[in-house]
């Protein structure tokens, strides 16, 4: 399933960014909400970390701009709500949100967070986050056009069977 393959992404994703924790959201456009498909090393539950939001103005900056954001300090970041900051006794103090494009849209984020201290980002690991991206993306897309696939398969074979049913019921 996608969170189980996702969960083992976002835990490969940690040692490599010495980050805390990670979550991979996808924006529902339509209802402007925010629906979790994984996350690991979050102070909050599994149902928690992953429940639907509808804030994360941060998440939308970087779906908007198609750019990874690099946050050292989110206390001096403008789109970061105290409450987001501060919950179940952990503090954000550094925040990575990495734009995932599927079939060329930006389809959702990965959420990375420092809870145990700041981290200073540099331009080699916006350089990583964005070949991790790409790769992730194109797995998604392959993904997807795989599920298209099978779904028409599906649709062509129960016509088939229909239209058999209904020749022979003419006949």
């Amino acid at each position: 399933s996608l969170s189980v393959a996702m969960e083992y992404i976002l835990d490969s994703l940690l040692p490599i960014f010495g980050a805390d924790e990670a979550s991979y959201f996808e924006y529902d456009q339509a209802q402007q909400v925010w629906r979790g498909t994984a996350s690991v090393g979050t102070v909050e539950s599994v149902q928690g970390a992953v429940a639907p939001r509808q804030r994360y103005p941060h998440g939308v900056k970087a779906l908007e701009s198609r750019q990874i954001l690099m946050i050292d300090r989110t206390v001096e970041y403008p789109d970061f709500l105290p409450e987001d900051l501060h919950r179940e006794g952990a503090t954000i103090y550094s925040a990575m949100v990495i734009p995932i494009s599927v079939q060329g849209e930006v389809r959702g984020v990965i959420f990375m967070n420092y809870i145990n201290e700041m981290h200073h980002f540099n331009s080699h690991e916006h350089d990583l986050a964005q070949i991790i991206a790409d790769q992730i993306g194109y797995g998604l897309d392959r993904r997807y056009i795989e599920q298209a696939a099978r779904q028409a398969f599906e649709e062509t074979a129960r016509i088939y069977e229909n239209s058999a049913d209904l020749i022979g019921v003419a006949g």
